[in-house]
């Protein structure tokens, strides 16, 4: 009688040995979860690793480069016979040079970028209250030039109000039309590389050559240099602007 109260024979052993199984199949999953998660700590590694690499491979082109910044940025051409010289907007010093490069006999005409004027601020609005006007910066070339010795009818001027030299690019290429021509840009040093960039861009079928003041260069070690480290910036910002399409455009247009 004893007996019957006995478990069948081999369920313990079958019991143990789904135990076993069950316990081997956990073991299998822990495992190839442990060994994925090392090739990830690997993956992760190696990617880590490159990433540092390239960071002290770019520190150390940049430290290599960064002192021929400067000298890139500025280009200078020799001058040459051409048809005019195009005086860009900006600074009066652009005026005066181009004065000076017209009565060297390098061009019979001047041509002036008209550029956009903001509206009269409280500052602009005081100063002319008190008797000291700002002038106008399109009519100031065109007096500079005449003083400085270029006749009237060798000035003309082009555009209807730029805020970017890509637009004093295409304001030029309307005022020039079909004809090929050779064109001296004076701009400001820092400067001349976007504009060459930009006018080559678009009139590519014309030649121009890129003549600066002397005043407000880039300095050669122009990250010590609070001004020049500003252009030098600025300059590389808006040549990548320009190179991916960007464009800057007057607030009427």
């Amino acid at each position: 009688p004893s007996s019957a109260t006995v478990s069948p024979a081999g369920s313990l052993p079958a019991l143990i040995q789904y135990r076993y199984i069950g316990i081997w199949r956990s073991s299998s999953i822990v495992i190839e979860h442990v060994k994925s998660m090392s090739l990830l700590s690997r993956l992760i590694r190696v990617l880590l690793q490159a990433i540092g690499l390239l960071t002290l491979v770019s520190i150390a082109l940049i430290a290599v480069l960064v002192p021929y910044l400067g000298p890139w940025l500025q280009p200078q051409d020799k001058p040459e016979k051409s048809d005019f010289i195009v005086v860009l907007a900006g600074n009066a010093n652009r005026c005066i040079r181009a004065a000076e490069v017209y009565k060297e006999g390098w061009a019979p005409l001047v041509m002036v970028s008209q550029e956009y004027i903001d509206p009269p601020r409280r500052r602009e609005k005081l100063l002319a209250e008190m008797g000291y006007p700002e002038p106008d910066p399109n009519v100031l070339c065109l007096r500079i030039l005449e003083r400085l010795g270029v006749p009237d009818r060798a000035i003309k001027s082009f555009g209807t109000g730029s805020i970017s030299t890509a637009e004093e690019a295409a304001s030029l290429k309307v005022a020039v039309g079909d004809r090929r021509a050779k064109a001296i840009v004076v701009t400001a040093p820092f400067q001349a590389r976007r504009a060459k960039i930009i006018f080559e861009s678009a009139l590519p079928e014309d030649t121009f050559l890129i003549l600066s003041p002397t005043d407000r260069k880039i300095e050669t070690r122009w990250w010590r240099d609070k001004q020049s480290a500003l252009n030098a910036s600025i300059e590389m910002i808006k040549i990548v602007y320009f190179e991916i399409g960007g464009e800057f455009r007057a607030p009427s247009k």
